[in-house]
């Protein structure tokens, strides 16, 4: 139902109200400061670990492949959902101390209006999240499955208005209708979708069916089904490298094109495993708590004080403590497959400044050492060998036109692609090797 600004101005604001006195059975569905914490603890380790994942796309042009593309998106949209979280922590603990020095209600007014702002970033922020995620697979699925990198490039411009634009238009019906606010659906003080029928008492708590359709409007309907499109995703892929790996078997010499490809898949199959599994398991406690959530609120284990049963207390402050540190986690868990994971790129990014720093150190603590061993200095010493050589470029060498060109080269150029995001370097060293066989 779409209400008037007059009327929106008119409602009731429902604000938390820790203090409250439970007997018998039943105790306060107030979590304490535990889940704020560990979700302030999370959500500041992905906001650094978002930051590193960007670093990599922005400092070195040859690594701003496809995949990497997607990630760097990905890391911002992370970025701001663990930001907009750690935002509703500190306009829960600043509503802690306003209410008890300026009142309840003067502090829930501005508790209020920063929690429904709150609440839209964080919502927009998630959605776009599970669209980069999805993007993902699928560009996987492309690379891996169809080997044809460059359908998968081809869609980005569509890829960012999906990502981005869609999420703001999907919560806007949210917001005029006055349906975003504080709820004891979320954990850790987050502002999310407000109950219709929720009041200061909780005496009449119950979600309805609005308040459910809200709820998966609000991002559950889409993270469920991103559950589902990355396992369809991912399985794919799990099976079409079985499937070349299981046909070439026989046939994995080393001037075997198809069985070096397939050796390489094999190689990174179980990095793959990792993609789709962090990602459930850190986002399923919600889903799991909207679950319970349901039965609680509408089989009556709240009663007329506000009060729940103490075993459903229980389980719901378990799924708060996981909530917390998944939702808020995905940023740091994908610095860590994506960057600690990528040794070429951890070598870029993370061992050869170490390095430097402490050669540079070293010969300020011992200069006349460093003088008689200047020839080992990092300015002097020989580069490195190239660890990654694209098969793509291999082909331009050898006059063959730039465009994908599908089958076998289609499944090396893609290979390539995801060497060099999740592979070792010693794997990454073969796809030239393979590809000069051929020539």
């Amino acid at each position: 139902m779409w209400n008037t600004f007059h009327e929106l101005m008119k409602q009731s604001i429902y604000c938390p109200r820790p203090n409250r006195t439970c007997s018998g059975d039943y105790s306060s569905l107030y979590y304490g400061d535990t889940p704020a914490i560990v979700s302030f603890i999370s959500c500041s380790l992905s906001l650094l670990g978002s930051l590193i994942t960007v670093l990599p796309y922005l400092l070195w042009k040859d690594t701003r492949t496809g995949i990497r593309r997607i990630i760097t998106f990905l890391a911002v949209a992370d970025f701001f959902t663990a930001a907009s979280y750690i935002m509703g922590n500190i306009n829960f603990y600043i509503y802690k101390h306003n209410s008890k020095t300026a009142g309840i209600n003067t502090a829930c007014n501005y508790f209020d209006q920063i929690c429904e702002v709150q609440s839209y970033i964080s919502s927009w922020a998630s959605y776009s999240s599970f669209w980069w995620t999805s993007i993902l697979a699928l560009y996987l699925y492309w690379t891996v499955v169809k080997g044809d990198i460059k359908k998968g490039e081809r869609y980005f411009p569509l890829y960012h208005v999906l990502s981005w634009g869609s999420p703001m238009l999907a919560m806007v019906p949210l917001l005029v209708t006055n349906s975003l606010g504080y709820s004891y659906v979320a954990a850790a003080g987050w502002c999310f979708i407000r109950g219709s029928r929720f009041d200061s008492s909780l005496q009449y708590a119950q979600l309805d069916f609005e308040d459910i359709v809200k709820i998966l409007a609000g991002g559950k309907a889409f993270e469920i089904g991103t559950y589902a499109w990355v396992l369809l995703m991912y399985g794919a892929i799990h099976c079409n490298i079985r499937k070349k790996v299981s046909f070439n078997k026989k046939d994995q010499t080393p001037t075997s094109i198809n069985g070096g490809v397939s050796v390489l898949l094999r190689q990174i199959q179980k990095k793959l495993y990792f993609i789709p599994a962090a990602f459930i398991i850190l986002r399923m406690w919600g889903t799991i708590q909207f679950i319970v959530s349901i039965f609680v609120f509408n089989f009556r284990k709240v009663n007329q004080d506000g009060c729940i049963e103490k075993g459903y207390r229980d389980l719901y402050f378990s799924l708060a403590i996981l909530q917390c540190i998944g939702d808020g986690a995905q940023g740091w868990v994908n610095c860590i497959l994506y960057i600690f994971w990528s040794p070429k790129i951890r070598q870029r990014l993370i061992l050869n400044p170490l390095s430097n720093c402490c050669y540079h150190v070293a010969t300020q603590i011992l200069p006349t050492t460093s003088r008689h061993s200047s020839a080992l200095s990092p300015v002097n010493s020989p580069s490195p060998k190239s660890v990654f050589v694209s098969v793509q470029h291999v082909g331009e060498e050898d006059g063959g036109p730039k465009e994908n060109r599908g089958g076998v080269e289609g499944e090396q150029e893609g290979t390539s692609a995801l060497l060099q995001t999740f592979s070792r370097e010693e794997d990454e060293e073969r796809v030239p090797l393979i590809a000069s066989e051929k020539t």
